[in-house]
């Protein structure tokens, strides 16, 4: 999730990816369309005023100045009259698109970017494209691209490996980290950084760790890469624009004080987690800064049950599981720094697996496959089904979002769906 934003940019694959094609940009219908004001196919006559594509005069005090009146349940948003109920542009609301998808009942419906034979893994998104991992089960561990309106040809091949990608992120514009490992002899987790136009092969790794693995997620922040190494500990590199470097690890603590963390997040200043349990599992953070760090309690332990934090908008996030099966788990909120009254905003969660916070809510999936989501403010009535998301979705995971959407992964097909 999640939550970087991006210049947009058309990427361009070289010659030897056959069958792939050039990076598209999206299609996306904004708020600020033309719909919202003027129309695209208005033209300025000789006298200065505006003439309609229906053949309505403005800016002379006539009829296309006059409020729009509209028949029915249509409204108007603008210059037009929209159904929302089933609106593409206005669904539901005015000036809220569904991003290509179709519109029921005032609800944007998913819309499915990408589908093949292969298993989908990890995701992230960024301005014009998603990347995602996949595999065939054989020999094929690739990082893909499509634009974030669909593929509608073949996706575009980034990289290929050896070993299975387990995590990708993108850190800035026409950057993406992803984690992998090279040749068997010397088979090792590792990441690596990738420009869209493709990596070399192999890949040159900017940082390792031996047999142990990367825990969870990557998490992006600005120009950062975050991860939690389990040889290791917390640590972070900075990564050049379009394909440059990622700089060594900086890790956090000294003498073993960031390792056996767990459920790590961050923001611009200091990363947050679940920290060892022989120092009692609190939720802790260091400064990002402090490579001598040694974990500042935010809140009381034990806390080993909480399985993923994130931190947005001054806050910081978490997820009580409680048991599975059992609908126990809540989110929990806070305000940085301090943490001092925690407060739970949403409870009797069905065990999620994914948490995305960002500006619009939190957002969730479950062991019962639902996505879900709270509102800023919180979830008064209990937890909603996201709109326009079926009863169940079909194994979902990697959950992430960017300003309109969020899109996630099922078996071998990538979505996306409209924020409300």
């Amino acid at each position: 999730m999640k939550t970087a934003q991006w210049t947009l940019a058309a990427g361009i694959i070289g010659a030897a990816l056959t069958g792939c094609t050039a990076l598209l940009g999206s299609y996306d219908v904004g708020a600020g369309s033309a719909d919202a004001g003027g129309s695209a196919s208005d033209a300025q006559g000789s006298d200065g005023n505006v003439t309609g594509a229906d053949g309505s005069v403005g800016q002379d005090g006539s009829a296309s100045d006059a409020p729009v009146v509209c028949t029915g349940s249509d409204v108007a948003c603008g210059k037009v009259c929209a159904p929302l109920s089933t609106s593409r542009d206005h669904c539901g609301k005015c000036g809220h698109p569904c991003g290509g998808a179709t519109c029921q009942a005032g609800q944007c419906q998913p819309l499915q970017l990408f589908t093949g034979t292969e298993a989908v893994g990890r995701l992230d998104v960024a301005d014009i494209n998603v990347f995602f991992a996949s595999t065939d089960g054989v020999a094929s561990n690739r990082l893909l691209a499509c634009p974030k309106s669909g593929c509608t040809v073949a996706p575009t091949q980034i990289a290929s490996m050896s070993y299975s990608i387990n995590q990708v992120a993108v850190v800035q514009t026409g950057t993406v980290v992803f984690e992998s490992a090279p040749t068997q002899s010397t088979e090792r987790p590792t990441l690596y950084a990738c420009g869209i136009a493709g990596c070399p092969s192999p890949p040159a790794p900017f940082t390792q760790d031996g047999l142990n693995g990367y825990e969870g997620r990557l998490r992006v922040v600005a120009d950062r890469v975050f991860y939690n190494s389990g040889g290791n500990g917390l640590a972070w590199s900075s990564c050049a624009a379009n394909g440059g470097p990622c700089t060594a690890a900086h890790f956090l603590g000294s003498a073993g004080s960031a390792k056996g963390t767990t459920g790590f997040s961050a923001d611009t200043t200091n990363m947050y987690f679940v920290d060892s349990v022989a120092r009692g599992s609190a939720i802790a953070t260091c400064l990002q800064t402090d490579t001598a760090c040694m974990p500042a309690p935010l809140v009381a332990g034990p806390q080993s049950d909480v399985f993923t934090t994130a931190a947005d908008g001054g806050k910081l996030y978490w997820i009580k599981r409680g048991r599975d099966g059992f609908t126990e788990a809540k989110l929990v909120v806070c305000d940085l720094p301090g943490c001092a009254t925690p407060k739970p905003i949403a409870v009797g969660l069905d065990s999620p697996t994914e948490l995305v916070v960002d500006a619009s809510g939190a957002y969730w999936l479950t062991a019962g496959n639902k996505l879900q989501r709270c509102s800023p403010g919180g979830c008064a009535g209990g937890p909603q089904d996201f709109a326009g998301t079926p009863t169940a979705l079909d194994s979902p995971h990697s959950l992430v979002a960017d300003a309109a959407f969020v899109y996630w992964a099922e078996k071998s097909s990538v979505w996306r769906l409209a924020k409300p």
